[in-house]
């Protein structure tokens, strides 16, 4: 996994940005790095750090992380990245990718720009036409949010993913104090709903095709942060908009969904026991000799999901709950 220079995880938060080198980061010394003219790392490296930096934030609803990944590697969309990708946009966490740099043939995005929940960014060149490097997505499939230049100091697709996670990031803090001043957190599936919104004030690309440059230009935060201005002074609505958003993307990866409703009693009980020192993992929905008596918390969420929900697939388990440690 490699994306023209250096392979990098950006983080962007209120509190500043962070760039964590994947070729130079502490402890992955078991996990391999390539040198030589295909510089890169192991997918494995990748999500380590991936999962590493994203276990470091306590509460994404009060804390909104936008992630930039700097890689790009051919491969299937069927990749352990792309599951892991899609997990973290549920949890909360904005995932963003660039379209890859092997562009122009239609289909020519990067693996982990085809997972379901990313924002993958297509690059433009200053007459507003898609670069010729710049990855594609297909007709049936476009895959492209939307497209954005690299800065002064960055290049290829990877930069202008850098350029549009900087503006998400200001959106995202935005939103943070704005429903804060009404004594909300963010709203389960924040980073779904703003993705709307830059969608929806994106600067449209005439000539150019969905599967290119998707919803058009995201040439600045200012039209995107006028939608949202307008959308918290009704939180309730942004709330309502935001639980559908992440009711539709739970289909998407997993094939079926919670009601809405559902789901949304469920996520607000996971979040009471977050502080806590319950843990979930797959078996029969009953609390083992080790756990501590059910909390409010735990019956909610026992309400919520009854005696958990099996697809055909498999996807979807009941839950029992223990201590953690």
């Amino acid at each position: 996994y490699s994306e023209g220079g250096r392979p990098a995880l950006t983080l962007f938060k209120p509190s500043g940005s962070a760039v964590v080198s994947l070729e130079e980061a502490a402890n992955f010394d078991a996990i391999n790095a390539v040198d030589g003219p295909y510089r890169g790392v192991s997918e494995a490296r990748v999500m380590a750090a991936l999962e590493r930096d994203m276990a470091s934030v306590k509460d994404p609803l009060s804390e909104p992380v936008v992630a930039v990944l700097g890689v790009g590697g051919q491969g299937a969309a069927d990749r352990p990245l792309n599951a892991l990708i899609d997990r973290l946009v549920l949890r909360n966490f904005g995932i963003v990718t660039g379209a890859g740099n092997e562009g122009p043939g239609v289909g020519s995005l990067p693996s982990q720009a085809r997972s379901r929940l990313a924002v993958v960014v297509a690059a433009v060149a200053a007459d507003n036409a898609p670069e010729l490097y710049s990855g594609r997505g297909t007709p049936e499939n476009p895959a492209i949010a939307w497209a954005d230049r690299a800065g002064a100091e960055d290049a290829g697709t990877a930069g202008a993913a850098l350029n549009s996670a900087r503006k998400l990031s200001v959106l995202a803090a935005a939103f943070a104090t704005a429903m804060a001043r009404q004594g909300r957190n963010l709203p389960n599936g924040w980073f779904l709903y703003l993705t709307e919104l830059v969608k929806k004030a994106a600067t449209p690309l005439p000539g150019s095709q969905l599967h290119e440059v998707g919803a058009g230009l995201f040439e600045s935060e200012a039209a995107a942060s006028k939608l949202l201005e307008a959308g918290v002074a009704d939180p309730g609505k942004v709330e309502e908009r935001s639980e559908d958003l992440m009711a539709m993307a739970r289909k998407s990866v997993f094939g079926e969904a919670l009601p809405a409703e559902l789901a949304g009693r469920a996520f607000k009980a996971v979040s009471s026991l977050a502080g806590s020192s319950y843990g979930f993992v797959a078996g029969k929905l009953s609390p083992n000799s080790q756990t501590a008596p059910a909390s409010i918390a735990e019956k909610e969420l026992r309400q919520a999901l009854g005696d958990g929900t099996v697809t055909e697939s498999g996807l979807m388990r009941p839950f029992e709950f223990r201590l953690t440690g």
